[in-house]
Order: structure tokens, then C-alpha cells, then sequence
């Protein structure tokens, strides 16, 4: 089966307008971004397939151009007519500093002006994140759930009468659970190209001294009191309290599929701004550098156990792992998010890099996944785009579902895994009955002119039965059955088999063997490969099972399962 991809676009910067770096005294002129975009589209015809959801990280145009927004709206229509591009109901947008109309005083209606612009070409086009002054919170109680469905959950729905077309739900989200995908995107730009509080006695000050001064003072307060007021205007990200109170809202809603279910997702953040710092970054003075929230942000998505962020802004392309925290407060294992910063299309690098678009692909077209493979590839202007991508593209397999160490003691969790095992491969070992013996026991080395005699193999239950001996041992596979595993129990058979001989009494191993790759527990690199790990296992000790010297039991545990285990560690803490 084909991988699973997700097409990353951000900082297109359509329009009229040249983009203008001041600290690097560069610019991008308007015909420039206009070939950018054109080599942009030879390159998404010549990729594999169709991808199957695209994201766009915001910056559509400059300093909210209209000619911009029309541009790339004209140009999404048109590549989705072709097939390049899919279905609008896969398109997922978030607006940016630049997608927002500036220096708006706060009013009523004040957010409907800001976004105008933006709302009037994507906003009844395209799935999007929350845009204050249109979207209402929708309810989540509301939200049709059908945890069977195959369907998108989530985004858009519509309706047209004669030539209105009228938004009727909006979710700004994408939950596909044919494929286990859940997209989130964030509106970032809040608090860009907006009015700070000012300083109330000097400006009543200021006002005091111009209705007093002469007609030339008047003049200069007056342009003193303009530059005070310009000096006010901020361009900071920010998400805010609404947004993040909506967002844990609606993933409480989706929880609701089952928590089993949602743990096999792969959960992917969107929006425009930085959360973090990233590598090789240049140095900018900016009164405000990061989101105002981004710590509250990053807590939120670690804590919901979110695996991707992408983001676009700083035209710098960049992959890293970010918020491996372990609070004190909690037991539980919280692993990091993989941030992957989406570059520029059609702005100026800010390394001198090439402009970039990325691609996202998931090998397993069902969750939970192990990895992903992210895809920088340099907008070159090549006659063969084919072999630009193969032979320029700089790849990253980044880590999914919480791969970092064990922080936490989670020996409960382990201790109910192996109690679970035992249940349901050796019942006999509930029987209250004189043969099952509990507790440690240790088998005498087999060699001891090789192995010290303290070097014993220990046993958690050993069952005596009508003058057979069974020793039970078992392993958890997070990750395929490797030499060691095999030579651990290599190990256990030779002390049992030097233990008949000299003891002239009967024994057994039973092995339980518990495969979690079907868990988010799992660990390996493919699905499949702990099944033909446990089957190597049963033709390298075939000889020992036909002479009787052991049993293989196994049991493939769901994700039900391991997420029931992990509620009852999280209730025994």
C-alpha cells in the first residue's frame, strides 16, 4: 500500500508587493514569488501520488494584499481541478502576521476587519482554524461521532443558497479514522498588528501639555503623540485561553471513540508561528520573539499526547524534538513533539537556503506509527523536477507516539502486562492448589566450571504435576525477538535439561510470549516483524518442543488492552 502523505506549504507571500528583509537588505519581488509558485507546481506533478491532506502555515500574501489572497486561491482551484491537489475538504489553513489587516482600533467588530480579507478567499473555501469576528466556538456535543465511520470528522460544512454560500458548522480539525489521522490547526496571529494598552498618564500628560502649548509646540506633541500611539502596534503570536480551552473541549469529544482508539492516532498540530527556538537561527531584535503562550501551547499538546507541530514563519527549514518533560506532578510518560518548521515558498530564505515545501509520509496506513519521514525539498529551477527531488530533497525520519525512555517507573504497568499474559496463557497458575508454587526460584547453573554459581536463572512460578516439573518464564515484545531474548532462554533450557540429568526428574519450560506490536507500546520498525520474530523463535527451539522440553504460548495483546492496563496503573498510583 502506498504511504500515507501530507503536503506542507506556508509563507507563499503572493501578491503585488515585494517582501523586504530589513536586517538582511533583501527583498523577493512580486514576479519572483509568482515564478516561485509556478516551479512549486511543476514539482507537485511530478511526485508520486495526489497528497492525501495538504496544510498551508500561513503568510498567504503581504501585509494583507488582496492580490495575494486571490493568487493563491486561484491557484489552489485550479490544482485541485487537476487533481494535483485534493479535495478542499483535505485542505487544512491557518492565517499569519501578514494575512491579517493592521493597526485596526479595537471596536465591536473590530476582528470581522482584521480578517476580511483572508475570511472572503478561504473562509467558506477551505477547513480552517478558528477565525474570531466569523466562526462561532461550535459545540462540541455536536460534533457528529461515529466511531465506525470512515469518513472525515471534522472541518467544514456549507450550504448555498442561489449564489450565497453560507459556512453552517466549522471545525478546525481533520480526523480521518480510515487512517488514524488527526489534524489540529491553531490561529496564531491574535495579537498580530494590534494596539497595546498605553501608558495612561503619559499620554493624559501629553494631551494636557498640546491643548496648552503654542500652534508650531502643538504640531510637534502632535506627531510625538503618533509616534508614541505607531509604537503600541505589536506583531506578536498568540493563541490564547478561547482557543486552548476550545481545543481540549473537542478533544475531549474525540476521546469519546474510545480512549484506544485515540491513542492510535497520530495527532498533528498546525499553525503559523514558532514555538521554540530553532537551530541556526538568526538573531532578531523583536519585542516579542516567541508565542506569548507557546509554553501553555506546548503543554497542552505533550499532555494529549500530540506527535507533530508544523509551523511556518521564520523561512527557516528545521526538525527537532521539543517539550520532553517529566513533571513531578504526574506518573505519567510523556514523550516529545517533533516540530518541523515549513519554510518559505515564495519569501526570502532566512539562511540563504533555498525556498522549500515539505512532505510528510506515514508507511503505515493505520496507526499507532512508529515514525514519519519528513521531506524538505529545495524549489530548484531544474529541468527534471523528478530527479531534483530524489537527488536534493534533505529527509528526516523523526520518532512518533511518545519513543523517548522510560522516565517514570512504570514497573506497575509491566507487573500488569505479565499478570494479564499469565491469565490468559496459563490459567493453571490461579489454581490454589499445593503444585503452584510461587516466588523466586533460582535452577542450579549447568555449567559451573563456566558460570559462577550466584548466576542463576530466576523463576516467578514453578508447578509441580504428577511427577512433572513446569517452569514458567515470559517475554513482552515491544520490538521483534532479538539473539539475546532467544539466548536468555537458551540459557534457562540448558539449566532445566542439566537438572533432569542429574536429578532423573521430569520438566517442562513454558514460555509466554505477549506481541504488543498491535499497542502503542510498540517499538519496532515495521508492523508484522514481532509475528515473524516469535515464528523464528518456534523453528529455532523446534527440536526442544518435539522432545517435549518446551511449550510456546502466545498472546497478541490490542491496544483496548494496553490502554485498559494503563488506566488501572494511573488509578493505583
Amino acid at each position: 500500500m502506498a504511504p500515507i502523505t501530507l503536503l506542507h506549504l506556508s509563507d507563499f507571500h503572493a501578491g503585488r508587493d515585494e517582501l523586504r528583509d530589513e536586517d538582511q537588505k533583501q527583498y523577493i519581488s512580486g514576479v519572483q514569488t509568482t515564478r516561485l509558485i509556478a516551479r512549486l507546481t511543476t514539482y507537485l506533478e511530478r511526485l508520486d501520488k495526489c497528497p492525501d491532506y495538504v496544510v498551508i502555515t500561513g503568510d498567504i500574501t503581504n501585509r494583507g494584499d488582496l492580490s495575494g489572497f486571490q493568487q493563491v486561491r486561484e491557484w489552489l482551484l485550479t490544482n485541485i481541478d487537476k487533481g494535483i491537489l485534493p479535495d478542499p475538504k483535505r485542505i487544512l489553513i491557518t492565517p499569519g502576521n501578514h494575512d491579517v489587516k493592521w493597526g485596526v482600533e479595537k471596536d465591536t467588530d473590530w476582528h470581522v476587519k482584521r480578517y476580511e480579507g483572508f475570511w472572503n478567499h478561504f473562509g467558506k473555501l477551505l477547513p480552517h482554524s478558528h477565525i474570531p469576528g466569523y466562526d462561532q466556538f461550535a459545540d462540541p456535543h455536536k460534533l457528529e461521532v461515529i466511531a465506525e465511520s470512515l469518513d472525515l470528522i471534522g472541518g467544514m460544512t456549507t450550504k448555498q443558497e442561489q449564489d450565497t454560500v453560507t459556512v453552517t458548522s466549522s471545525y478546525p480539525f481533520l480526523l480521518d479514522l480510515e487512517h488514524d489521522i488527526l489534524i489540529f490547526a491553531f490561529n496564531s496571529s491574535l495579537a498580530c498588528g494590534v494596539y497595546q494598552e498605553g501608558d495612561k498618564t503619559f499620554q493624559s500628560s501629553l494631551e494636557s501639555l498640546t491643548s496648552d502649548a503654542s500652534k508650531r509646540i502643538r504640531q510637534r506633541l502632535l506627531l510625538l503623540s503618533e509616534a508614541y500611539h505607531k509604537s503600541l502596534l505589536i506583531d506578536a503570536g498568540y493563541v490564547n485561553d478561547d482557543q486552548l480551552r476550545h481545543f481540549g473541549q473537542l478533544i475531549q469529544r474525540i476521546k469519546q471513540l474510545g480512549d484506544s482508539r485515540y491513542a492510535r492516532l497520530t495527532k498533528i498540530a498546525i499553525l503559523h508561528h514558532h514555538l521554540g527556538h530553532l537551530w541556526d537561527q538568526q538573531l532578531e531584535v523583536k519585542n516579542y520573539e516567541a508565542v506569548l503562550d507557546a509554553a501553555k501551547v506546548k503543554q497542552y499538546l505533550v499532555e494529549l499526547q500530540f506527535d507533530l507541530i508544523l509551523h511556518g514563519h521564520k523561512h527557516l527549514g528545521h526538525v527537532g524534538l521539543d517539550s520532553s518533560i517529566v513533571p513531578m506532578t504526574t506518573k505519567k510518560l510523556l514523550g516529545p513533539l517533533c516540530i518541523v518548521a515549513g519554510g518559505t515558498i515564495g519569501g526570502y530564505p532566512r539562511t540563504g537556503h533555498y525556498q522549500t515545501f515539505k512532505l510528510i509520509s506515514f508507511q503505515e496506513d493505520r496507526g499507532p506509527r512508529r515514525s514519519a519521514i519528513v521531506s524538505e525539498i529545495p524549489l530548484l529551477d531544474r529541468a527534471d523536477t523528478k530527479t531534483a527531488m530524489r537527488e536534493e530533497a534533505i529527509q528526516y525520519k523523526v520518532p512518533l507516539s511518545s519513543r523517548q525512555s522510560e522516565l517514570h517507573d512504570l514497573s506497575p504497568i509491566k507487573m500488569q502486562f505479565d499478570a494479564m499474559l499469565r491469565a490468559k496463557l496459563a490459567p493453571e497458575l490461579k489454581a490454589e492448589s499445593s503444585s503452584v508454587v510461587p516466588g523466586q526460584h533460582t535452577l542450579p547453573p549447568a555449567n559451573p566450571d563456566l558460570v559462577a554459581v550466584t548466576s542463576r536463572y530466576i523463576l516467578d512460578f514453578v508447578v509441580n504435576e504428577h511427577n512433572l516439573k513446569l517452569f514458567y518464564t515470559l517475554v513482552l515484545a515491544v520490538d521483534k525477538i532479538d539473539f539475546r531474548q532467544r539466548a536468555r532462554v537458551y540459557w534457562l533450557l540448558t539449566d532445566v535439561k542439566a537438572m533432569i540429568a542429574s536429578n532423573g526428574v521430569r520438566c517442562k519450560v513454558v514460555l509466554l510470549v505477549g506481541n504488543l506490536e498491535e499497542t502503542h507500546f510498540f517499538l519496532g520498525e515495521r508492523r508484522g516483524e514481532v509475528k515473524e520474530s516469535i515464528e523464528k523463535l518456534e523453528r529455532w527451539f523446534a527440536p526442544a518442543k518435539e522432545g517435549g522440553l518446551l511449550e510456546i504460548r502466545t498472546h497478541s495483546f490490542s491496544q483496548e488492552e494496553a490502554e485498559r492496563i494503563m488506566r488501572s496503573s494511573e488509578e493505583g498510583f
